[in-house]
């Protein structure tokens, strides 16, 4: 959802900052940061909310960059790919209308406070499961094929394999055809089998594999979990309460982080 025509209102994180970063938090600590150029929350008023709650998400400067879960089973490969989201959403899981009656706002001078509000909520939200809402499109990039052939996805879920190819050292590239490649979408992390019998040897020795995913439950907030909206909804109403306020308490309500729970992986 995008931010209504002309400048938003600035925000004061300096207090929700200091909430989420605490060392006597039992989370781990969100430090502001910049936001990426490629985010389409780094202009105006908003990029400092949206930075904040997606510092862990991506990495300063540069593409969303996200570590891989260390898997307990051997043959998932160590490579841990290079993510950079390219496009979408095209909507948020909550609605302003929706948001703005949550929080009992009956005006439009904070319109563009709470936009931003949902979009970070929504990306927190999916930091903390690895789990994107709405459908978005992600590249990422390997250096080589793994011996397994397995590719284990750092988020989930997958839904579609739209390109793949090959990237050689003077830039040019080569197109794969798409059924090289099956994919265990819902599971986590999401797995693409390649059939390395077919599947050429890239001559590029970094980045020369570049793999486009749809990733997401789907195209509309209804296809979403109800119980990950509810959490985007509460995180929006936490994070405009305490907007303002400077304080030292870095945890999210307990209320929140239950909603998240059965959707982190767990390791054995």
């Amino acid at each position: 959802m995008s931010s209504p025509a002309g400048s938003p209102p600035t925000m004061a994180c300096t207090g929700i900052a200091a909430r989420l970063s605490s060392p006597t938090s039992s989370r781990p600590a969100i430090s502001p940061g910049p936001f990426p150029a490629r985010s389409r929350w780094a202009g105006a008023g908003e990029g400092s909310v949206a930075s904040m709650v997606m510092a862990r998400f991506c990495r300063p400067g540069g593409p969303f960059v996200n570590a891989a879960p260390r898997a307990p089973q051997s043959y998932l490969p160590a490579e841990i790919p290079m993510c950079e989201r390219i496009d979408g959403p095209s909507a948020e899981p909550l609605g302003l209308a929706e948001a703005k009656a949550f929080l009992r706002l009956d005006t439009d001078a904070q319109d563009g406070v709470v936009a931003a509000l949902i979009a970070a909520g929504r990306q927190w939200v999916e930091s903390e499961t690895r789990r994107i809402l709405l459908s978005q499109t992600w590249r990422f990039t390997r250096d080589a094929w793994p011996p397994s052939g397995l590719i284990a996805v750092p988020l989930a879920p997958v839904r579609a394999v739209l390109a793949a190819r090959l990237v050689a050292e003077d830039g040019t590239t080569q197109d794969l055809p798409l059924d090289l490649f099956t994919f265990a979408g819902a599971r986590l992390p999401p797995l693409i089998a390649v059939d390395l019998a077919r599947a050429p040897a890239p001559t590029r020795r970094l980045g020369g594999i570049v793999l486009e995913l749809q990733l997401g439950y789907g195209a509309t907030p209804a296809e979403v979990p109800a119980d990950l909206v509810q959490a985007v909804r509460q995180l929006v109403a936490f994070l405009y309460e305490h907007r303002d306020e400077p304080g030292d308490q870095g945890r999210m309500p307990d209320s929140i982080l239950a909603l998240l729970r059965p959707y982190r992986s767990v390791r054995l």
